[in-house]
């Protein structure tokens, strides 16, 4: 937002964009994402222990950070992003326990099923494999292979946790996630030659912002429930 597949091109089993690292905000969302994020941001390891409890701790991102995609690899990384995404929702879907973060996750799962669905329709037509071993997809890219190290540590994470401690982790790792690859998208998007793909780039863009700004909700929403409750308790 499913991972023994991942061993293949860009496997349903990949997750959250995230979409699991951080990255671009514009003007004033900087400051909120600095602040909202913090708990998701990479960290050196002994820094580890200030994270906040029950919140996911990104990979590091420096790779991921500097890549320059052409045509083939951006599709290949929207394509890891789209089934990454789609896997961690279905997790939210059967997992979580605020009704928030369960809808958020059936979105997402039916919003990136669909543009995987039209990201392959255009890979066919520009001749282009999204499908086959990991070196067919793309492992010659530093972002790709960084991308499917964050998914898959995400995925380990959000596969054990339960409970309100899934809701956080999980949104937490959007919030990193989506940050990290619009940043890419953003910086890579006047390099790519073919119009399609380009096109296809700027709707993924939109989507993800769409998709940030509502993990951003939901996680404002989570911490102040779970100081209002910390505050029931000490009144008791």
């Amino acid at each position: 937002m499913a991972f023994a597949q991942i061993r293949r091109a860009l496997p349903s089993a990949c997750s959250a964009l995230l979409l699991a690292s951080l990255f671009a905000c514009d003007g004033s969302a900087r400051t909120d994402d600095a602040r909202d994020t913090a708990s998701a941001a990479p960290m050196p390891n002994g820094d580890r222990a200030g994270a906040v409890s029950g919140e996911t701790v990104a990979p590091r991102a420096s790779t991921m950070a500097n890549s320059a995609l052409d045509d083939t690899s951006a599709m290949r990384l929207m394509a890891a992003v789209d089934r990454g995404e789609a896997a961690a929702g279905r997790q939210a879907v059967i997992k979580a326990t605020q009704s928030d973060v369960k809808a958020y996750g059936r979105s997402k799962m039916e919003e990136h099923d669909a543009d995987l669905t039209e990201l392959q329709r255009l890979a066919a037509a520009a001749n282009i494999a999204l499908e086959g071993t990991l070196a067919v997809a793309g492992s010659d890219n530093p972002a790709v292979l960084q991308l499917h190290q964050n998914l898959e540590a995400t995925m380990s994470q959000l596969r054990v946790a339960t409970g309100v401690n899934f809701d956080r982790q999980y949104i937490s790792s959007q919030l990193a996630g989506h940050q990290q690859v619009l940043a890419l998208l953003r910086q890579n998007e006047s390099r790519l030659q073919n119009s399609d793909v380009r096109r296809h780039v700027a709707g993924m863009t939109t989507l993800l912002e769409k998709h940030l700004e509502r993990a951003r909700q939901i996680h404002l929403k989570l911490r102040v429930d779970s100081t209002t409750a910390a505050g029931t308790v000490d009144r008791r």
